[in-house]
């Protein structure tokens, strides 16, 4: 008759002794997180906090299926010292039930790197839980932990068994698929490469004839193989150090049980024989230990009322995992015959040149026949570098990405002409060379000047014809210039109102104006002067130079209209006494600056006398036609060196227009 395995979680069934293994030593308390879920844990001699509970606030909360990493007495907003908070290093059995109510829309559980242990139905019932991530760390699962998670996707399989993060669940783990060991197909399961054994992973499996345990297995966890009548024999991993009760209680076909370490630690329980590990086990079978090893007494002899015996030849091999450049990455000597070879993937750093992904070892895995070693295979995958190219201006013309090794190809570089310039592509700084890494190119340039001379005092620019002086005046506010020998320009040259200082070296040449221009119009107060020997002239009657600006002319230059020579002396007034540029502007009580331009035959501004300047004042445009200069309220602030006057007028309380006028 089939026995059902009492598990360890009814502390009825259960000594003392055994309860301390799990159950903690401390008063249970309370913890109320952000989100006003209550917790309740117990600490552990160690200062480890075990989660026994939890409970929702009011109204309901969804949790959001992340467990916290530490608790403390009270609500997590009282206290920040950090020493009063303790780390959760396990869950207990049934822990979470409360909050599988409303979990509907939870799809995951995340549990803390901290935890160690996590006991029996801790989360069951999730079923819409598609995945829980667990520790690196875990060293116990209990009894039916993901009972009734029927969407819970597991990561792996081994020969058809259920095993999720590399813990072995078994092929049954739903509580009510418990006696139903006697319907399931698995004769044998292969799980050297596993992390763990679930609690009662293959309880009442009774097809299951072999088993290969995990090499780094620490403990063979309760009622592991309990039931399973068909097992033959067993090898223990020399990692195994405690074996839990129930582990094989009724295999009653064991045969051999071969050990590679030393005698583990087996739990037993006196006040139920039933559960101990080895209960029902044929007292024929034989324990097989390894020459070297401790714990088993005098060999030949017995072992937990089984004989002992010496192996002759090796039960396990060890198998050694290099990198690809043969350092040590992992060795196990604990690899029974058979088994399949399993390690974790690899991840190689990249360098400049290569970007490294695992792909497999040398030679390839096959199941263990002797000692081994594999070497890992990496696929190299070339990397790739962004170059960018540069004008000189720091603007950027092309970004490329070019594998490492290879020479970049550049792109075309141009750099538009300025006023004086033309520039021609010459290479790039720094030189180009093949891709280790990110680089920047700047583009260099040659200048080829479009004009002779360098634009300075000392040097200036000479103006071949027309075009070039033209092109000269517009293309800056300060600018020498000298004509080629004897160059005849007809006019009028035209200059900016920007220009602040034209310098004119006539060497022997002429400017000329006709048909009533003048041959340089100044649009603004632009400093000029002509040096040299030449003439800048105009029809008779117009001068030669229209400006409201400072005019110097060496003594080998005439410029008529103004006397030729330098311009001094009094003012002398052209025909009409015309301003020929006025500005109006007036203020907050009414005053208005009036800045205005003489036309004069010879003489600067600052020879006017006062009363020479006349304002005109109207309601309407026509009206100053036959206005009369105003009697009073003209006020002359400033007569410049050249012809620029500022006055300051307070018109009439009807005018609109002003008219300037300057004579006698």
């Amino acid at each position: 008759m089939k026995t059902t395995f009492m598990p360890r979680h009814l502390p009825l069934l259960l000594s003392a002794a055994i309860v301390a293994t799990f159950l903690p030593a401390a008063q249970a308390d309370t913890f109320r997180d952000w989100n006003g879920i209550e917790w309740s844990f117990t600490v552990d001699a160690v200062g480890g906090a075990i989660i026994d509970g939890a409970s929702m606030p009011s109204p309901y909360y969804s949790w959001d299926g992340y467990l916290p990493y530490s608790v403390k007495s009270g609500y997590a907003m009282d206290d920040m010292d950090e020493s009063t908070w303790y780390p959760v290093t396990a869950i207990g059995d049934y822990a979470l039930n409360s909050l599988t109510y409303g979990a509907s829309t939870l799809s995951s559980i995340t549990v803390p790197d901290t935890v160690t242990r996590i006991g029996d139905y801790a989360f069951q019932d999730f079923s819409n839980v598609t995945s829980i991530d667990l520790p690196e760390g875990l060293e116990h699962l209990g009894r039916n932990v993901f009972d009734g998670c029927s969407s819970l996707s597991y990561d792996g399989d081994y020969d058809g068994l259920n095993v999720l993060h590399g813990w072995v669940l078994g092929p049954s783990w739903w509580e009510w698929d418990w006696d139903l060991g006697t319907t399931t197909s698995i004769q044998s399961a292969d799980m050297s490469a596993a992390k763990g054994i679930a609690d009662g992973a293959f309880e009442n499996c009774t097809t299951l004839s072999s088993a290969m345990l995990p090499v780094c297995l620490k403990i063979i966890p309760e009622a592991a193989f309990y039931g399973c009548t068909a097992l033959t024999n067993i090898i223990v991993p020399s990692s195994v150090t405690n074996i839990e009760v129930g582990a094989f209680t009724f295999c009653s076909s064991l045969t051999n049980i071969t050990f590679v370490g030393n005698a583990p630690t087996v739990e037993v329980d006196p006040t139920y024989p039933e559960n101990n590990p080895f209960y029902d086990v044929s007292p024929q079978c034989v324990v097989t230990v390894q020459p070297g090893t401790t714990g088993w007494g005098s060999v030949p002899g017995t072992w937990n009322g089984f004989p002992t015996q010496y192996a002759t030849a090796p039960s396990t091999y060890t198998v050694t995992w290099r990198d690809s450049d043969g350092t040590l990455i992992d060795e196990n000597s604990s690899w029974v015959y058979g088994a399949m070879p399993a390690h974790t993937n690899l991840v190689k750093e990249s360098d400049a040149q290569f970007n490294y992904e695992f792909s497999g070892w040398t030679p390839e895995l096959e199941p263990v026949a002797s000692n081994t070693t594999y070497t890992a295979v990496y696929a190299n995958h070339l990397r790739y570098y962004t170059i960018t190219w540069i004008n000189d201006n720091g603007s950027r013309i092309r970004a490329d990405t070019v594998g490492f090794g290879l020479t970049p190809t550049p792109p075309v570089a141009t750099k538009a002409p300025t006023a004086f310039h033309t520039y021609t592509h010459s290479g790039w700084t720094p030189e180009i060379v093949p891709v280790s890494g990110t680089a920047t190119y700047r583009a260099v340039y040659t200048a080829h000047p479009i004009y002779a001379g360098s634009g300075t005092e000392a040097d200036p620019f000479i103006a071949t014809n027309k075009a070039d002086l033209v092109a000269l005046v517009s293309a800056t506010n300060t600018l020498y210039v000298q004509l080629a020998p004897g160059l005849a320009i007809d006019g009028p040259i035209t200059v900016p109102a920007t220009m602040t200082t034209l310098s004119i070296d006539m060497n022997g040449g002429t400017i000329a104006g006709a048909n009533g221009d003048p041959a340089v119009i100044l649009l603004g107060d632009t400093a000029f002067s002509a040096k040299g020997t030449g003439t800048i002239s105009a029809d008779d009657g117009v001068e030669a130079v229209q400006r409201p600006a400072t005019i110097t002319a060496a003594s080998g230059v005439t410029i008529t209209g103004l006397g030729g020579g330098d311009v001094t002396g009094p003012a002398i007034f052209s025909a009409g006494g015309k301003a020929i540029t006025t500005s109006f502007a007036p203020d907050a009580n009414d005053t208005w600056t009036l800045t205005t331009f003489a036309e004069l035959a010879s003489g600067s501004a600052d020879g006017l006398d006062d009363a020479q300047v006349k304002v005109y004042a109207a309601d309407a445009l026509a009206g100053l036609a036959s206005a009369q200069p105003m009697a009073s309220g003209v006020v002359v602030t400033n007569k410049a060196p050249a012809v620029k006057v500022k006055l300051e007028v307070t018109p009439p309380a009807d005018a609109q227009f002003f008219r300037v006028e300057f004579g006698e």
